[in-house]
Protein backbone atom coordinates (compact mmCIF):
# COMPACT_ATOMS: atom_id res chain seq x y z
CA UNK A 1 0.00 0.00 0.00
CA UNK A 2 1.58 3.38 -1.07
CA UNK A 3 0.40 6.36 0.85
CA UNK A 4 1.14 10.08 -0.64
CA UNK A 5 0.99 13.31 2.11
CA UNK A 6 -1.67 15.95 1.39
CA UNK A 7 0.86 19.04 0.57
CA UNK A 8 -1.74 21.34 2.30
CA UNK A 9 -0.88 19.40 5.95
CA UNK A 10 1.61 21.60 8.15
CA UNK A 11 2.47 18.56 9.91
CA UNK A 12 4.65 16.06 7.37
CA UNK A 13 5.23 13.43 9.76
CA UNK A 14 1.64 13.71 10.76
CA UNK A 15 -0.61 10.73 10.47
CA UNK A 16 -2.99 12.72 8.26
CA UNK A 17 -3.07 10.72 4.69
CA UNK A 18 -5.07 11.96 1.97
CA UNK A 19 -5.02 9.74 -0.85
CA UNK A 20 -4.17 6.06 -0.44
CA UNK A 21 -3.49 3.80 -3.92
CA UNK A 22 -3.48 0.22 -3.75
CA UNK A 23 0.18 -1.64 -4.27
CA UNK A 24 -1.21 -4.68 -6.18
CA UNK A 25 -2.78 -1.46 -9.08
CA UNK A 26 0.84 0.25 -9.15
CA UNK A 27 4.49 -0.51 -9.51
CA UNK A 28 7.74 0.88 -7.94
CA UNK A 29 10.91 1.45 -10.10
CA UNK A 30 14.32 0.95 -8.35
CA UNK A 31 17.07 1.27 -10.38
CA UNK A 32 20.56 0.92 -9.44
CA UNK A 33 23.98 0.83 -11.46
CA UNK A 34 27.18 -1.70 -10.79
CA UNK A 35 30.23 -1.81 -12.56
CA UNK A 36 32.23 -5.33 -13.02
CA UNK A 37 34.42 -7.06 -14.89
CA UNK A 38 33.25 -10.06 -16.40
CA UNK A 39 34.91 -13.27 -18.16
CA UNK A 40 33.77 -14.46 -21.70
CA UNK A 41 35.26 -17.79 -22.85
CA UNK A 42 36.41 -17.58 -26.45
CA UNK A 43 36.63 -20.20 -29.01
CA UNK A 44 38.98 -19.27 -31.88
CA UNK A 45 38.83 -22.26 -34.32
CA UNK A 46 36.91 -19.82 -36.73
CA UNK A 47 39.21 -16.89 -36.41
CA UNK A 48 39.38 -14.59 -37.81
CA UNK A 49 35.60 -15.11 -38.99
CA UNK A 50 34.91 -16.03 -35.66
CA UNK A 51 31.47 -15.42 -33.66
CA UNK A 52 31.71 -15.47 -30.06
CA UNK A 53 28.50 -15.76 -27.26
CA UNK A 54 29.37 -14.15 -23.98
CA UNK A 55 26.74 -14.28 -21.10
CA UNK A 56 26.54 -12.01 -18.11
CA UNK A 57 24.56 -13.74 -14.97
CA UNK A 58 23.23 -12.56 -12.35
CA UNK A 59 22.02 -14.42 -9.56
CA UNK A 60 20.14 -13.57 -5.91
CA UNK A 61 21.23 -14.53 -2.44
CA UNK A 62 19.57 -17.77 -1.73
CA UNK A 63 18.26 -16.37 1.31
CA UNK A 64 16.26 -13.60 -0.88
CA UNK A 65 14.43 -16.41 -2.83
CA UNK A 66 10.77 -15.91 -1.02
CA UNK A 67 10.95 -12.24 -1.43
CA UNK A 68 12.25 -11.14 -4.61
CA UNK A 69 11.30 -12.54 -7.76
CA UNK A 70 13.19 -11.55 -11.09
CA UNK A 71 10.79 -11.39 -14.55
CA UNK A 72 12.41 -10.82 -18.07
CA UNK A 73 9.02 -11.64 -19.71
CA UNK A 74 8.46 -7.84 -20.39
CA UNK A 75 11.95 -6.31 -20.00
CA UNK A 76 13.95 -5.58 -22.89
CA UNK A 77 17.67 -5.60 -22.90
CA UNK A 78 19.31 -2.64 -23.85
CA UNK A 79 23.11 -1.80 -24.82
CA UNK A 80 24.32 1.64 -24.47
CA UNK A 81 27.65 1.14 -25.94
CA UNK A 82 29.38 1.71 -29.22
CA UNK A 83 28.63 -1.30 -31.16
CA UNK A 84 31.57 -0.95 -32.68
CA UNK A 85 34.69 -1.61 -31.19
CA UNK A 86 38.27 -1.48 -32.09
CA UNK A 87 38.30 -5.62 -33.04
CA UNK A 88 34.66 -6.57 -32.35
CA UNK A 89 30.92 -5.23 -32.94
CA UNK A 90 28.78 -5.84 -30.59
CA UNK A 91 24.75 -7.77 -31.77
CA UNK A 92 21.82 -9.62 -30.47
CA UNK A 93 22.20 -8.48 -27.06
CA UNK A 94 18.97 -9.89 -25.45
CA UNK A 95 17.96 -12.24 -22.29
CA UNK A 96 18.46 -15.84 -22.04
CA UNK A 97 15.89 -18.14 -22.16
CA UNK A 98 17.40 -19.30 -18.44
CA UNK A 99 16.37 -15.99 -16.88
CA UNK A 100 13.79 -16.05 -14.21
CA UNK A 101 13.30 -16.51 -10.96
CA UNK A 102 17.01 -15.99 -9.06
CA UNK A 103 18.57 -15.49 -12.30
CA UNK A 104 19.26 -12.96 -15.03
CA UNK A 105 20.99 -14.01 -17.81
CA UNK A 106 21.95 -11.09 -20.30
CA UNK A 107 23.73 -12.45 -23.88
CA UNK A 108 25.45 -10.92 -26.32
CA UNK A 109 27.32 -11.78 -29.81
CA UNK A 110 30.99 -10.38 -30.67
CA UNK A 111 31.44 -10.45 -34.02
CA UNK A 112 35.31 -9.74 -34.93
CA UNK A 113 36.23 -7.40 -37.64
CA UNK A 114 37.45 -8.97 -40.19
CA UNK A 115 38.91 -5.92 -42.40
CA UNK A 116 42.59 -5.86 -40.78
CA UNK A 117 43.86 -9.49 -40.36
CA UNK A 118 42.44 -10.16 -44.46
CA UNK A 119 44.51 -6.99 -45.51
CA UNK A 120 47.51 -8.16 -43.29
CA UNK A 121 47.59 -11.98 -43.53
CA UNK A 122 45.77 -13.41 -46.40
CA UNK A 123 46.05 -10.85 -48.76
CA UNK A 124 50.53 -10.73 -48.59
CA UNK A 125 50.26 -14.67 -47.93
CA UNK A 126 47.98 -15.47 -51.75
CA UNK A 127 50.75 -12.62 -53.06
CA UNK A 128 53.42 -14.63 -52.43
CA UNK A 129 51.61 -18.22 -53.67
CA UNK A 130 50.95 -16.21 -56.80
CA UNK A 131 54.88 -15.36 -56.78
CA UNK A 132 56.23 -18.38 -56.36
CA UNK A 133 54.45 -19.98 -59.06
CA UNK A 134 54.96 -17.53 -61.08
CA UNK A 135 58.36 -19.18 -61.25
CA UNK A 136 57.35 -21.64 -63.05
CA UNK A 137 57.34 -19.58 -65.99
CA UNK A 138 60.99 -18.41 -65.99
CA UNK A 139 63.48 -20.09 -68.64
CA UNK A 140 64.87 -23.70 -66.99
CA UNK A 141 68.05 -22.23 -68.17
CA UNK A 142 67.63 -19.83 -64.95
CA UNK A 143 67.31 -22.44 -62.42
CA UNK A 144 69.45 -20.57 -60.04
CA UNK A 145 66.65 -17.84 -60.29
CA UNK A 146 63.62 -19.98 -60.23
CA UNK A 147 65.15 -21.50 -57.12
CA UNK A 148 66.28 -18.48 -55.24
CA UNK A 149 62.71 -16.92 -56.04
CA UNK A 150 60.57 -19.82 -54.31
CA UNK A 151 62.92 -20.34 -51.17
CA UNK A 152 62.80 -16.41 -50.74
CA UNK A 153 58.61 -16.47 -51.00
CA UNK A 154 58.83 -19.56 -48.46
CA UNK A 155 60.86 -18.12 -45.84
CA UNK A 156 58.89 -14.47 -46.09
CA UNK A 157 55.46 -16.58 -45.18
CA UNK A 158 56.69 -18.73 -42.25
CA UNK A 159 57.66 -15.29 -40.86
CA UNK A 160 54.54 -13.66 -41.20
CA UNK A 161 53.19 -16.85 -40.03
CA UNK A 162 55.11 -16.61 -37.45
CA UNK A 163 54.43 -12.90 -36.32
CA UNK A 164 50.77 -13.57 -36.79
CA UNK A 165 50.74 -16.70 -34.20
CA UNK A 166 52.33 -14.19 -31.45
CA UNK A 167 50.13 -11.58 -32.15
CA UNK A 168 46.67 -14.14 -30.80
CA UNK A 169 46.42 -15.76 -27.84
CA UNK A 170 48.32 -19.36 -26.91
CA UNK A 171 46.42 -22.23 -27.29
CA UNK A 172 46.39 -25.33 -28.68
CA UNK A 173 43.49 -25.52 -30.78
CA UNK A 174 43.63 -25.42 -34.43
CA UNK A 175 42.27 -22.23 -36.01
CA UNK A 176 41.14 -21.42 -39.87
CA UNK A 177 43.91 -18.71 -40.49
CA UNK A 178 46.68 -21.56 -39.15
CA UNK A 179 44.79 -23.91 -41.89
CA UNK A 180 45.31 -21.45 -44.61
CA UNK A 181 48.81 -20.61 -44.08
CA UNK A 182 49.89 -24.87 -43.92
CA UNK A 183 47.80 -24.95 -47.61
CA UNK A 184 49.82 -22.15 -48.58
CA UNK A 185 53.24 -23.32 -47.39
CA UNK A 186 53.15 -26.99 -48.46
CA UNK A 187 51.91 -25.27 -52.45
CA UNK A 188 55.08 -23.39 -51.81
CA UNK A 189 56.99 -26.39 -51.16
CA UNK A 190 55.74 -28.64 -53.74
CA UNK A 191 56.48 -25.40 -56.25
CA UNK A 192 60.28 -26.12 -54.43
CA UNK A 193 60.15 -30.01 -55.16
CA UNK A 194 58.99 -29.19 -59.09
CA UNK A 195 61.94 -27.14 -59.65
CA UNK A 196 64.29 -29.67 -57.99
CA UNK A 197 62.60 -32.19 -60.53
CA UNK A 198 62.33 -30.22 -63.62
CA UNK A 199 66.39 -29.70 -63.12
CA UNK A 200 67.25 -33.45 -62.22
CA UNK A 201 65.59 -34.21 -65.76
CA UNK A 202 66.93 -31.43 -68.05
CA UNK A 203 70.25 -32.52 -66.78
CA UNK A 204 69.20 -36.41 -67.55
CA UNK A 205 68.06 -35.34 -70.86
CA UNK A 206 71.45 -33.29 -71.76
CA UNK A 207 73.13 -36.46 -71.39
CA UNK A 208 71.25 -38.49 -73.65
CA UNK A 209 70.98 -36.32 -76.21
CA UNK A 210 75.22 -35.30 -76.19
CA UNK A 211 76.80 -38.60 -75.39
CA UNK A 212 80.34 -39.33 -74.70
CA UNK A 213 81.78 -40.51 -78.35
CA UNK A 214 84.89 -42.94 -78.25
CA UNK A 215 87.52 -43.51 -80.44
CA UNK A 216 89.44 -46.52 -80.79
CA UNK A 217 92.70 -46.79 -82.41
Amino acid sequence: MVYIVSESSDKWDSRVLDLVYPGAANSISLRQRYTARVTCYFELYGYPFDIQLCSIDLELPSELEDYVQLAVREGVARYTGPYELSKYTVEGVHFSKASGGRVVSLEFELHRRQGIVVFSNFLPSAMLLVVSWATLFIRQEAINVRCIMALTTLLVLYTLFANMSQSLPSTAAIKLIDIWFFFIIFVLFTNIMIHVFMDDKTLVNKKFRNPLRMQCS
